[in-house]
């Protein structure tokens, strides 16, 4: 499947406010849900139509230079709504701080998706079977490019192979995903995968897969 890293670095020349994400991307997804966003500015709050429940999910963060700091740090946190499925939401996070005393910014960059009612997040591994995911990554040249275990088995022998590199970690990849489209037969998956070490802070290795419908362990997706 198709991969990419997109390498992203706020505010290097220390201008401020330097917001890179709208709230929504372009392509974002709403599919069978009773959620909708009703502020996406500062603050993310999103109503439950049919309950009339209210609830602030985040809260974005721009913290300009203080002219009272000579070192003139600024620090970045934002999110971005990828999806709402069901009760699932799938975000992006990024935060990034700079200052004249750092030789380069230090920041975060990465997927998640959470169930909305626990705020919880949710392991890939809890919405589909474990070997579609495995058949799946299998597949991505990216993946097995970085598998120390040449023909992996099952998913716990490839994921405990994968080798990361300063640019990208494979720690957290089932937790570090969104959902990005629903079709017939299949569901879209995007890993958003964060960086390994602070000289690349700021990158994100996007891997894209897709994963058959009849491989839910999760039926909110039922037509």
């Amino acid at each position: 499947m198709a991969n990419r890293i997109i390498i992203t670095f706020l505010c290097l020349l220390l201008i401020f406010p330097c917001i890179m994400f709208a709230q929504y991307r372009s392509d974002s997804i709403f599919y069978k849900s009773n959620w909708k966003v009703v502020r996406d500015d500062t603050l993310i709050i999103i109503k439950n139509e049919i309950t009339k429940k209210i609830d602030t999910l985040f809260k974005n963060v721009y913290e300009d230079e203080d002219n009272n700091d000579p070192i003139g740090h600024s620090f970045v946190s934002e999110y971005q709504i990828i999806a709402i499925v069901g009760s699932l939401l799938s975000y992006q996070y990024h935060s990034n701080t700079t200052g004249f005393d750092i030789p380069h910014p230090t920041g975060e960059n990465w997927y998640r998706t959470i169930d909305i009612n626990t705020k919880e997040e949710v392991s890939l591994y809890n919405l589909f079977s474990g070997e579609s995911i495995l058949q799946a990554l299998r597949k991505d040249k990216f993946i097995m490019e970085h598998v120390a275990t040449s023909h992996p088995n099952d998913l716990d022998s490839l994921t405990s192979s994968l080798i990361g590199d300063c640019s990208v970690s494979f720690k957290d990849i089932f937790i570090s995903y969104a959902i990005t489209s629903i079709k017939k037969n299949s569901v879209n998956i995007e890993f958003g995968l964060t960086h390994n070490c602070e000289l690349f802070a700021g990158n994100i290795t996007i891997i894209d897969i897709s994963l058959p419908k009849s491989a839910m362990r999760y039926k909110f997706f039922d037509e």
